[in-house]
């Protein structure tokens, strides 16, 4: 859920008004009807998933370092979004790591 936060959030901050949304098997799709991104666009718009993720990641673990309360739950939430996060940056088709490196290749 805070991966698709993420894109969604930076949607909104990109053209001003929330995204049409789609559920799928794998999640929750943002649905672009006839609107064109550049290729700066499409990174930030990909990229923004697995930011969140790992960002999410790291501010559990800085926390529970900090405060020394380690919990299950927080070792859970920081290894998902590592992991949600690291797999959605490989570069296979429906995964945002190929969106971005597309960006880059166009």
């Amino acid at each position: 859920m805070l991966h698709e936060m993420g894109h969604v959030l930076v949607y909104r901050i990109q053209w001003h008004h929330w995204p049409d949304l789609q559920l799928s098997p794998f999640g929750i799709c943002l649905l672009l009807r006839g609107q064109f991104l550049s290729s700066g666009q499409e990174l930030l718009l990909a990229a923004a998933g697995p930011t969140f993720n790992l960002l999410g990641c790291s501010l559990v673990l800085f926390y529970m370092n900090i405060t020394g309360q380690y919990s299950y739950a927080g070792y859970w939430f920081a290894s998902t979004n590592l992991l949600v996060g690291g797999v959605n940056l490989l570069p296979l088709p429906g995964l945002d790591g190929a969106r971005i490196l597309h960006s880059f290749l166009r």
